[in-house]
């Protein structure tokens, strides 16, 4: 599965947050492809609960916002984590960190 974004006019965690609540939306429309709806929130909401956005935005300046440049937020078939591609090159994984253990 594969979701433009458009970071014309915000950054890459904005807009992931703009389509999973907009596939939300959608999902309770009468009519909707509920099967494809579902399928954009879990990938929105991984990407949105694993993703550091700080590092991200900081490293790759296409995701800060105001760009023109494609990125796709991906969810590739053989994994079930997000990526996301920038003019079509995946960058390396950009996850938090889980929590230091006591």
């Amino acid at each position: 599965m594969r979701i433009d974004l458009d970071l014309t006019k915000h950054c890459v965690e904005t807009e992931i947050k703009r389509v999973y609540h907009r596939a939300l939306a959608s999902y309770f429309k009468a009519g909707a492809d509920k099967t494809q709806l579902e399928r954009i929130v879990a990938l929105t909401r991984q990407a949105l609960e694993r993703l550091d956005f700080g590092f991200l935005r900081s490293q790759y300046p296409p995701l800060a916002g105001h760009s023109d440049v494609p990125v796709v937020l991906a969810w590739r078939d053989d994994e079930e984590r997000p990526e996301i591609l920038i003019d079509g090159s995946a960058i390396p994984r950009a996850e938090k960190e889980p929590p230091a253990r006591k």
